[in-house]
């Protein structure tokens, strides 16, 4: 009997130590998951729009949609029974910084869901008015000119400007230098079509074959002590833009529409 009671013990025991392992074990597995910076993709809904010829941004959940500015719910829709609401027949041919440029060079910003024209009274080089541009974003202090300018042969370059003021038939305007003209980023066999910066960064670059997003080299320096911790433009393994109808960045996020019209994110 009491050798019984031993082994009843013994296995008890047994299995208490081997219960509190396995909750061990998938809180460390939690943890390290609410660790990662890549995640899978998330479905967060459907998409229901009768326009085509997506280009940009997700700036504001506005995208440019066949020259066209729209707005864009990747979760609910709008009034029209729509995921996209038009907010304008102007067309748009690119976008510089927070600048919206028609095809007759004219700028706009975007307030309170309505463009808005502004004059360019020394905001923006004139070299930016080129066909030739896609994209640009100025980085730097507030007083310096200097852009990361996406150009239609899909490379990014670095463009830094300087403005001078001058006066001439009684009006004081202004003109811009360009002081150098550098190819910063390319592809080889790939063309960029877009890309993003935060904080004087490019984080976000979208070829015609692959996504790249800013992160971490090697994972495991927030493990080792003698791993530093450096940042790159990766290649992005999760997502096949073949099955996507359009993709951008967007606060911290990849989002993008597929082809079977359903929505993701892809936390980054």
């Amino acid at each position: 009997m009491r050798e019984k009671l031993l082994y009843f013990f013994i296995g008890l025991i047994g299995a208490t130590i081997l219960y509190a392992f396995v909750i061990l074990a998938i809180i460390l597995v939690d943890v390290k998951l609410k660790d990662a910076k890549i995640t899978k993709p998330q479905k967060i809904g459907k998409f229901i729009c009768d326009v085509n010829g997506y280009k940009s941004t997700f700036e504001n959940n506005v995208v440019i949609v066949s020259n066209n500015l729209y707005n864009i719910t990747l979760n609910k829709k709008f009034t029209n029974e729509q995921s996209c609401s038009k907010i304008s027949d102007i067309k748009i041919a690119r976008l510089i910084d927070e600048y919206y440029i028609d095809e007759n060079g004219n700028i706009y910003s975007l307030d309170n869901n309505e463009l808005t024209i502004v004059d360019n009274l020394g905001k923006i080089p004139d070299y930016l008015f080129n066909e030739e541009v896609v994209a640009a974003y100025r980085y730097g202090a507030s007083n310096e000119f200097k852009y990361f300018v996406l150009k239609d042969d899909g490379k990014i370059y670095k463009i830094k400007f300087k403005r001078e003021y001058y006066f001439a038939n009684g009006q004081g305007s202004y003109k811009f230098i360009t002081l150098s003209h550098d190819e910063f980023m390319s592809y080889e066999g790939e063309n960029i079509e877009a890309f993003k910066v935060v904080d004087d960064e490019i984080v976000y670059v979208k070829t015609n074959q692959n996504i790249y997003i800013k992160n971490l080299v090697d994972e495991r320096c927030r493990e080792y002590a003698d791993i530093e911790c450096k940042y790159d433009l990766i290649k992005n393994e999760k997502i096949n833009l073949k099955d996507i109808k359009f993709i951008d960045y967007y606060g911290d996020e990849v989002k993008y529409i597929a082809n079977n019209d359903k929505t993701y994110t892809l936390g980054v």
